[in-house]
């Protein structure tokens, strides 16, 4: 077994980036000979464009969800009206027999 004397800790700092950030924007603006004005417009845009992309897929989520809940609330409607027939049900044929 390793002896603790001989142990280091070691330190890693991960900078994860996505989408819009993750582009090296001073590159680009190098490459295209593009001012600082117009690349923090672009910048903008595609965050934009990634905000907006969310917000659609937060739509359809909530599209599915309220289609889970209204199933869901015909079939204990359905239930329950059930369960109200059956009880008048025992309750008609206790009165007659």
């Amino acid at each position: 077994a390793p002896s603790a004397e001989g142990a280091k800790d070691i330190k890693l700092l991960l900078n994860w980036r996505g989408g819009a950030l993750a582009q090296d924007w001073e590159v680009l603006a190098k490459k295209e000979h593009i001012d600082h004005i117009s690349i923090e417009l672009q910048k903008y845009e595609d965050l934009v464009k990634e905000m907006r992309q969310e917000m659609l897929h937060m739509k359809k989520v909530d599209k599915v969800a309220l289609q889970t809940r209204e199933a869901a609330h015909k079939r204990v409607e359905y239930f329950s009206l059930l369960t109200m027939f059956v009880c008048i049900g025992f309750t008609v044929g206790q009165y007659f027999f």
